[in-house]
């Protein structure tokens, strides 16, 4: 389910106390807390925006977690700091093209630890970015992620496309993806970022309607289909989505274009995907997209899309692919970042 981010129930990890460090510790719980945010400029004129997640987990018996940030279109080869609920979390430079990205995890592995003082996701309220005097460029609040199904059946077909907008004073942004499980289940799920707030959008899929969504306050709106129970029932003219290919937002005010962007046809199972346009890799069986998948198997790449907030699996070796145009994770027992939320192991 983005770079967004909608308000959900948290599911409390119960062993996970606020003070201390249970981290690495065994228990016999398996749940899951995330939280994330977009992270948009605080002067109406910047071009820069990012998002961030925090999730605690179990996986075979340990808890961890994990923290994932990632800037675009800053200042180039900048450092910047990352504050969450006022505790600074860590530095991150960005590239010549004005992305940074930065991923902590505890216990530690591929990557540096979280911070200790950290509070419970559930109690996280927060996250700011700061530049090199200090001043807020960007902040964002964090919310509440579900967890991604139990048992969520294996895709044998991805494909993901990037919507952009073409209003000239336009910022907003999107995904659409479909996939296919093994089980012949159908899947469609497209979000906007940065449309116009509490307005109503119908989405039309090659000139048929999908749906209805309302954006939230923070411009975010998302719809989801599927021929299981995934969200709303997919349409018949939208079936098979291997032939779907132009997906467009409209406006309800005005009847004006909000969003764009086009399939190819191509199945990006297997190796993550261009991500709609991004740079990525990834993906045998450790596919990921939280609200399709959920957990992405072990001894597979962990292709996660954070904005269905879903986490990988440990792949030996592999290679976590980000979804979205999002950059991967690293390689072995680490995970990948996802559009918003989700780490790809």
């Amino acid at each position: 389910m983005l770079l967004v981010v909608v308000a959900v129930m948290v599911v409390p990890i119960g062993a996970l106390a606020q003070n201390g460090s249970p981290y690495g510790q065994r228990h016999t719980v398996s749940d899951r807390t995330a939280a994330a945010a977009a992270l948009l400029p605080v002067d109406e004129g910047s071009e820069g925006w990012g998002r961030v997640m925090v999730a605690d987990r179990t996986h075979s018996e340990e808890i961890t977690r994990d923290l994932v940030c990632h800037l675009f279109e800053m200042d180039a080869e900048t450092e910047y700091t990352l504050m969450i609920d006022d505790i600074e979390v860590g530095k991150i430079v960005t590239d010549l093209e004005g992305e940074g990205w930065l991923h902590l995890q505890t216990p530690e592995r591929t990557y540096p630890v979280v911070p200790e003082g950290l509070p419970a996701v559930a109690d996280l309220l927060n996250a700011r970015v700061l530049d090199g005097v200090l001043a807020i460029v960007l902040e964002g609040e964090l919310l509440d992620m579900p967890s991604p199904p139990a048992g969520a059946p294996e895709l044998v077909y991805l494909e993901k496309a990037r919507l952009v907008t073409f209003l000239e004073d336009g910022t907003a942004r999107g995904q659409a993806r479909v996939a296919r499980d093994v089980d012949e289940i159908q899947y469609f799920q497209t979000i906007g970022i940065r449309v116009e707030p509490n307005t109503s959008f119908r989405v039309e899929v090659d000139g048929q309607l999908a749906g209805t969504v309302t954006s939230n306050a923070g411009g975010v709106a998302e719809l989801k289909l599927s021929t299981g129970d995934f969200g709303d029932a997919l349409p018949n003219p939208l079936q098979p989505i291997e032939d779907l290919r132009l997906v467009e937002w409209f406006s309800n005010d005005d009847d004006s274009l909000a969003l764009s962007g086009t399939f190819a046809g191509q199945n990006q199972m297997g190796f993550g995907g261009p991500g709609g346009g991004g740079h990525s890799h990834g993906g045998d069986n450790g596919e990921c997209d939280g609200d399709w998948d959920g957990d992405g198997g072990d001894g597979g790449n962990g292709d996660c899309d954070g904005d269905c907030d879903g986490e990988g699996g440990n792949g030996d070796g592999g290679n976590g692919g980000g979804g979205g145009g999002d950059h991967g994770g690293g390689s072995g027992d680490g995970s990948g970042d996802g559009d918003c939320d989700g780490s790809g192991g």
